[in-house]
């Protein structure tokens, strides 16, 4: 496995991008690259700072994906029913309408369960998957078509999950599996990494980040909390399945255009060739074999079969290499961030899962809320979560980044100019940033600035969140109930 190297322009200090970006020195390349830059400053989409433009876009697919989930529940019932039937007792309905009453039995439930489970484990794998894949190809061809596609098969995902309601027996079942498969090229876990980590990290500095990304999940989590509520109240009042999802794809129709109209490409033509020279340059002279998307990337795919799946096989589990810790000569020591992340990443998603399933079961045991209280519950918990990660999260940053780095400046607002369209610092910030670079190196290291921020953050979210669900266990009314509510801010999951 290849070193990371320790020179400036690979620094986490800058914009992934921005070694990619730094022009050569020739002068006529930077003439010839300035009518462009001028050209695309004065559009007026271009005046907007790209990491706003990116935010409604993670906003509407939250939305579409939670617009759905409550239908979603109700149809997977009434498939799993039609399944079981079909199998077990094919002339009990032969015209194929069943009642709801006949699908109260406990083999439709455990039918119900366990395709939901698969889904899940599907979904959760695949999405791994999706996003190895993803990368690979947005590496290639850059990343606003693989946004768009990804948007694509989630459309085609609730189309097929559309027509299954209208078909019976195996044609169903093939539809539904067509429903899985391309649910996970389009999958929210991927779907939103896709856009906060290549995206946001092109953007922005390290010391913006963490205020960037929790922005960026706070408003999406307002997107679910709209959903819940507007997803229900369509299919309510429409008195069908069928318009909710018909409103899904509409959105995802029109985000699809957003993307390809507005959203900026972060990795150009000519950065993704620099890679892929820079990759050719680092297998031959260091004759690194170890990274499989590395020698994948530099050359082209192997043409029998076993070359081709093996090549395949080594893309998707690239995130699982990743996560080896690195080794730094200069220190001596293995890199063990990514690690503690993933494990972080995994109880708190555990924890929190089923945290909130034993509330909501807690409530409607012990204080026999209404499906409408519960769905109060559930949006309120949501809004909180959007407030803290919007607004007190960058808040707290930008006050303890001091305490952290006396020398980093405070507050990350979005840049629009066209210098820095792309999140690159100025050329005086840059020129700054050089001179005292060596004073700072040690005050600026992302390992002990941002990450030990990042870090108590997540820790002061544990604490929170868990003290808010032990104060819920002594409050017995309602009201009182909610309030305790707006404290479980599920912040820890988007803070790492």
């Amino acid at each position: 496995m290849s070193e990371r190297s320790t020179d400036s322009r690979a620094s986490e200090r800058l914009p992934l991008l921005h070694a990619l970006d730094e022009p050569d020195g020739d002068p006529q390349t930077q003439q010839a690259s300035s009518p462009q830059t001028r050209s695309r400053s004065t559009s007026p989409i271009r005046r907007i700072a790209p990491v706003l433009l990116i935010i409604p876009v993670a906003v509407i697919h939250r939305f579409t994906i939670g617009l759905c989930v409550t239908t979603t529940l109700r149809i997977l019932q009434s498939i799993a029913c039609e399944i079981w039937y079909h199998l077990n007792d094919p002339t009990a309905f032969p015209s194929g309408d069943i009642p709801y009453q006949s699908c109260t039995r406990p083999e439709v439930d455990q039918y119900c369960s366990a395709i939901i489970s698969i889904m899940s484990c599907i979904s959760s794998v695949g999405s791994i998957v999706a996003y190895s894949f993803a990368t690979y190809l947005a590496n290639r061809y850059g990343r606003r078509p693989v946004l768009s596609t990804m948007l694509a098969f989630y459309a085609l995902s609730l189309s097929s999950f559309l027509a299954a309601q209208f078909t019976h027996g195996w044609t169903q079942l093939a539809l539904l599996i067509s429903t899985i498969l391309c649910g996970v090229v389009g999958d929210e876990r991927a779907f939103i990494f896709m856009i906060t980590s290549p995206l946001y990290a092109n953007l922005v500095t390290h010391l913006c980040r963490t205020v960037w990304l929790s922005k960026i999940a706070g408003c999406a989590a307002l997107g679910g909390a709209l959903s819940t509520t507007i997803g229900g109240s369509i299919t309510a009042h429409a008195h069908n399945t069928t318009t909710v999802y018909m409103v899904a794809i509409l959105s995802l129709a029109v985000t699809f255009s957003y993307t390809l109209i507005v959203i900026p490409e972060t990795f150009p033509l000519e950065s993704r060739q620099q890679l892929l020279a820079g990759k050719r340059r680092s297998s031959s002279t260091q004759g690194d074999t170890e990274d499989p998307t590395e020698s994948v990337t530099a050359t082209a795919l192997p043409k029998n079969l076993f070359g081709r799946l093996k090549s395949s096989l080594s893309i998707a589990l690239e995130p699982f290499r990743i996560l080896s810790p690195t080794y730094n000569m200069l220190t001596g020591k293995r890199n063990w961030r990514l690690v503690y992340c993933a494990a972080h990443i995994f109880v708190v998603s555990l924890a929190e899962g089923y945290a909130m399933v034993a509330a909501i079961l807690y409530f409607s045991t012990q204080y026999m809320y209404t499906p409408a209280q519960t769905g109060y519950v559930l949006t309120l918990s949501t809004l909180a979560g959007t407030v803290a990660l919007t607004v007190l999260v960058p808040f707290a940053v930008d006050m303890l980044k001091p305490l952290y780095n006396p020398k980093a400046s405070t507050g990350c607002q979005a840049s629009s100019s066209a210098e820095e369209e792309r999140g690159i610092p100025s050329s005086s910030a840059l020129t700054e940033d050089t001179e005292t670079r060596t004073l700072q190196e040690t005050a600026d290291d992302p390992s002990k600035t941002s990450d030990h921020l990042d870090v108590h953050i997540a820790v002061a979210s544990w604490f929170i969140e868990a003290m808010s669900y032990l104060l819920i266990a002594f409050l017995h009314s309602f009201f009182a109930q909610m309030a305790g509510e707006c404290y479980i801010m599920q912040l820890p999951l988007h803070v790492c």
